[in-house]
């Protein structure tokens, strides 16, 4: 999925507004320390501003603004710089927060605490297991999916009797069971996307093509009978149309199915008004008890 696979380049970096350096920001920021007490006076009286010059920010505020602009910051965060470093500083208590919960965002308890969020990780990978499951069955042992199988990828039309164009045959060599999920439902653009990741004649399938699974042709889904539509591209597109000859081997399901991925980085700074929103159609397509889930959580959001 595109948020997990970005983790590690999705840190957040700091940038202060008021020198424009990167990694802090204006409460840490020395120079406006260093502007405020040689000018600590200046609010009394509308003194002239000394030592405050565009050599003091950083290389692209001194590329675009002049010492004019750097006295303008100054003037405009003064009062907030008094609040720190000034003679009544540290004296206004702070008001402390209620709690709050970042996940269901109930005053009762931290999301460290929140028992909706780890009951909606567990329906994650609940719905993930039926969904695994459900590929194995009938794409695996079904159909004969997987490595050394011999098939035909090729671009279907709106109109699935039209003639396959762009017909490509060939051996798979290539296939991550981890890529099967239930991101493979979500539209390609969207954060918890994953698109199934497997290679014909060592060229990747353009499987980024897709809007959702489309695994297999609506056509030849219909000819083999008993899949299930969520594995089905019933749109245009480029898709597999068919498995002239199955993989030679078939994983142990067991070992298939314990592939998946976590799902606790998922809910990580993420509120289940959004998630639920995500996996809605997921749950209910597939969890055994995915409309009466669905409920539940929407009842507890509109309290």
């Amino acid at each position: 999925m595109k948020i997990y696979e970005n983790k590690d380049e999705d840190k957040r970096t700091f940038q202060c507004s008021y020198c424009w350096n990167n990694g802090h920001n204006k409460r840490a920021c020395s120079q406006l320390k260093a502007h405020y007490l040689a000018n600590k006076d200046w609010g009394q009286g509308n003194m002239p501003i000394v030592g405050v010059t565009k050599e003091m920010f950083s290389d692209h505020y001194q590329k675009y603004h002049g010492d004019a602009h750097a006295q303008y910051q100054f003037r405009r965060h003064f009062v907030y710089a008094e609040k720190l470093y000034g003679e009544q500083a540290g004296n206004t208590p702070k008001k402390r927060k209620k709690t709050k919960c970042g996940f269901c965002k109930s005053e009762e308890h931290t999301r460290r605490k929140c028992k909706a969020m780890g009951k909606f990780i567990k329906i994650l990978e609940e719905t993930e297991k039926v969904y695994r499951t459900k590929f194995y069955d009938q794409i695996i042992v079904g159909l004969g999916f997987g490595l050394g199988a011999f098939i035909e990828f090729s671009y279907q039309s709106w109109d699935i009797d039209e003639p396959l164009i762009e017909q490509h045959r060939g051996l798979v060599t290539k296939f991550d069971p981890a890529s099967i999920t239930i991101g493979n439902l979500q539209p390609r653009w969207n954060d918890y996307h994953t698109s199934p990741q497997w290679q014909l004649n060592g060229k990747p399938s353009m499987v980024h093509h897709w809007v959702a699974v489309g695994f297999i042709g609506n056509k030849y889904a219909r000819e083999k009978g008993n899949i299930d539509p969520i594995f089905v591209n019933s749109n245009s597109g480029r898709t597999i149309t068919n498995i002239m000859a199955p993989s030679p081997s078939t994983p142990d399901k067991e070992w298939f199915l314990g592939k998946s991925p976590a799902f606790d980085w998922v809910v990580k700074k993420r509120t289940l008004r959004a998630l639920l929103g995500t996996y809605q159609f997921a749950i209910q397509k597939l969890h055994p008890d995915g409309d009466s889930i669905v409920k539940g959580f929407q009842k507890k959001l509109d309290k």
